[in-house]
């Protein structure tokens, strides 16, 4: 099987997507509680100064992963564990959910935005953004507590934008089924919202969280309400809508008083986890078509931990839960894009040198999006480039093709005389009955355009594989078999024995007893076809009937047996001389003698004869002989 590659190169000047993205490997939460994430390995990391129950976010060089800075929403803290000037006094809180998120200034390297939502016990229930600058080491808050809208939940979540330029941030109201979506790029923080309201009977969305999936398609939302209320939507990532609501818990979660509350999506987009203040934790499947089947697939992963909140991706793709209740340990799950029990969620995996409680680190989780490239942004404000993996092979045999366009979320292939002659798969495999050079299509699409891309089967003939007609031949003796050869092909033949050469198209048999031999022919191509010959190896003893005597002008039947093909000599007289049963009726006087000597065997001992008398009407008393011979 042979592989062609159509490939279309495109070159990106996204600032953001690049692949070594440090952000996440220093966290710092709960009561002076840290971790760091160095060569696969997660240690302690000691010096935090958080004292936090919930929200907060930290930051490390995207390409070093040296710490830049951290904040529990209302103080600010440099990789020194310094508070930052002007540090204090944000207008976040210590039990909101989450409560900070740190986005770059698409405009400015060594400039972040920190926004910060306050928690419920607060007088003002607003949305702020504050922005820190590096332009010294020790970094600064150059602006403050920017409130962009009121009556904002504890909900706090952002992405990267659909190109890859800016930034979006997405809070929620506190009591109405509405989001907001805040556009973050060069020029600034667009603090006209896109609003985009969803029907629910709810009218509390304070606490719990909400997460865009790391491909950016989806969000997810959790309301620590009794009963619970889950929320799945489609997320535009060049929008800033969001679609398609779909309530996964609605009112029928019993199991805990609060309802869920954390909430994450895998690596792979796959699969949330839902976190309800219990030892339970909840794995749907979220890219089935409808609530319903998404409900009926949740799994309950149990542990020994009984207070489990936060649930956060890490750097190497495990997914780490807050322990609540002043836990010295975070609970892991090894493997999330996992069904079931095969993702192996443990409690008190990761010690602490601190309390963990219920909040951890906000991220913005497209940093760890494994169904793309390593890390960054996967599909961009731009139609897919559509690449397609061809093949060639022989006549009948299956090729196949592979979709390996960029950014695509469907695609239509065109196999024209193949079958099947479409798919939309995005690996198939094709036949074809002829051999010949088909054209392929390929469409690429997403839901920003398509792309064409065409490509080619080759599909090479068979060779001709001839053993010849099977033979019957007496024993020492050697036939040929095959036909003439064609110089572009090989030739095998099985089995060797008795064969004077077993490479050639047409090499000398003398087999000991009767055998069947395989010809076996490849072509330059690798293409192959295979005949089959029977060569019978025969010991004849051939009979015929007495001597008769019979009047002139009668008939007389000879009969003859032991062999495969006959012939009589000589013919005159003979109805027919080929076959063993012939009619004979002589019309010489003396005795005719009627023999059948072997036309394709040697037959080693006497050959049978058999004499006709034809006699006058009196009586005659010559005896004349006649034989017949059968052969094979």
């Amino acid at each position: 099987m042979k592989f062609f590659i159509m490939f279309v190169v495109a070159l990106s000047s996204n600032a953001f997507s690049a692949i070594a993205q440090h952000e996440a490997d220093n966290w710092y939460f709960g009561y002076y509680s840290g971790i760091s994430f160095q060569n696969n390995s997660v240690i302690k990391a000691e010096g935090g100064q958080t004292r936090t129950v919930e929200g907060c976010a930290s930051i490390s060089d995207r390409y070093t992963g040296d710490l830049l800075f951290y904040t529990d929403g209302i103080s600010v803290w440099n990789g020194k564990h310094q508070i930052v000037k002007n540090g204090k006094g944000l207008k976040g809180g210590g039990s909101s959910t989450q409560g900070a998120l740190i986005i770059p200034n698409p405009a400015n390297r060594i400039e972040y935005y920190i926004f910060t939502v306050a928690e419920e016990a607060s007088k003002s229930l607003d949305l702020s953004y504050s922005v820190i600058s590096f332009e010294n080491d020790s970094g600064e808050i150059i602006s403050k507590n920017n409130v962009i809208l009121t009556s904002a939940s504890e909900k706090l979540t952002g992405t990267i934008d659909c190109d890859g330029s800016g930034f979006w941030v997405v809070a929620h109201h506190t009591s109405k089924s509405i989001i907001y979506s805040y556009h973050i790029d060069k020029l600034g923080v667009n603090i006209t919202p896109v609003i985009s309201p969803y029907i629910s009977d709810k009218s509390y969305f304070v606490r719990g969280y909400m997460k865009i999936s790391p491909n950016r398609e989806k969000l997810i939302l959790t309301s620590t309400i009794y009963g619970g209320y889950l929320a799945l939507f489609n997320f535009d990532a060049k929008s800033g809508k969001i679609s398609n609501q779909m309530n996964i818990i609605d009112g029928e979660d019993t199991i805990s008083v609060l309802g869920p509350y954390g909430v994450t999506f895998s690596p792979d987009n796959s699969k949330c986890y839902v976190t309800n203040y219990s030892n339970t934790i909840y794995q749907y499947e979220v890219n089935l078509p409808d609530a319903t089947s998404i409900r009926n697939s949740k799994y309950i992963l149990n542990g020994n931990y009984k207070y489990n909140a936060a649930l956060q991706i890490g750097p190497n793709g495990k997914i780490y839960v807050a322990q609540g209740n002043e836990s010295g340990s975070l609970g892991v799950i090894s493997y999330p894009n996992l069904k079931g029990n095969a993702c192996n969620y443990l409690a008190n995996v990761v010690s602490l040198s601190g309390e963990c409680h219920s909040g951890l680190p906000n991220f913005m989780d497209y940093i760890f999006n494994s169904t793309g490239p390593v890390y960054g942004p996967q599909i961009p404000c731009a139609p897919p480039i559509a690449t397609a993996i061809s093949d060639s092979d022989c006549v009948g045999s299956r090729l196949v093709f592979k979709d390996i366009s960029k950014y695509a979320k469907r695609r239509f292939w065109s196999f024209p005389s193949g079958t099947p002659s479409t798919s939309t798969d995005s690996i198939v495999s094709v036949t074809y009955s002829k051999a010949g050079t088909y054209k392929v299509r390929l469409v690429a699409e997403n839901d920003n355009g398509s792309d064409t891309t065409y490509t080619e089967a080759i599909i090479f003939p068979l060779p001709t594989a001839n053993a010849g007609e099977d033979k019957n031949i007496c024993q020492n003796e050697k036939i040929q078999l095959g036909d003439k050869p064609e110089v572009v092909n090989t030739y095998s033949w099985l089995p060797i024995t008795d064969l004077d050469n077993p490479s050639i198209a047409n090499p000398n048999a003398s087999p000991k007893s009767t055998t069947q031999y395989i010809l076996t022919v490849t072509s330059e191509h690798g293409c192959i076809a295979y005949d089959t010959v029977l060569v019978t190896v025969g010991n004849i003893v051939a009979k015929v009937s007495n001597d008769t005597t019979i009047c002139s002008g009668s008939s007389v039947q000879l009969l003859a047996s032991g062999g495969a093909k006959y012939t009589w000599t000589p013919s005159t007289g003979l109805s027919d001389s080929t076959i063993e049963n012939p009619i004979a009726t002589p019309t010489k006087k003396p005795p005719t003698k009627y023999s059948s000597p072997a036309a394709h065997a040697k037959i080693p001992h006497s050959s049978p004869s058999r004499s006709i008398h034809n006699p006058p009407p009196t009586p005659d008393k010559t005896k004349p002989s006649a034989s017949a011979q059968a052969q094979k």
